[in-house]
């Protein structure tokens, strides 16, 4: 199981031209996605349905790496700045309802 999820962090990685400091979002995105899908090992159950007793939704998911906005405050922008910062996707975030987003700009991981 850990060489799959390695193989498919190394996958992602190098097909969005990502450096290695993003590893960890790397294993943990794989790690997520095999956990909400159906295991043929489990009779085409979901993990997380034999754990939780429900099904999970998908209408969350989104591609590793996409652009995504961060809403700016108020007080952190003038009255012509844009009230959106472009980021980057990285993951999802475990025990939250929200994303990994990371800023370009600022080089830091927003969690949203």
């Amino acid at each position: 199981m850990n060489k799959m999820f390695m193989e498919k962090e190394r996958s992602m990685l190098s097909g969005v031209r990502l450096g290695q400091e993003f590893w960890v979002e790397g294993v943990e995105t794989p790690c997520y996605l095999v956990n909400i899908s159906t295991s043929s090992a489990l009779e085409d159950k979901i993990p997380h349905e034999l754990w939780t007793g429900k099904k999970p939704s998908l209408s969350h998911l989104r591609a590793f790496f996409y652009d995504a906005y961060v809403h700016v405050l108020k007080k952190k922008r003038t009255k012509l700045d844009s009230k959106y910062e472009r980021c980057i996707f990285i993951g999802y975030e475990d025990d939250l309802k929200g994303y990994n987003i990371w800023n370009p700009k600022t080089r830091n991981i927003v969690y949203n």
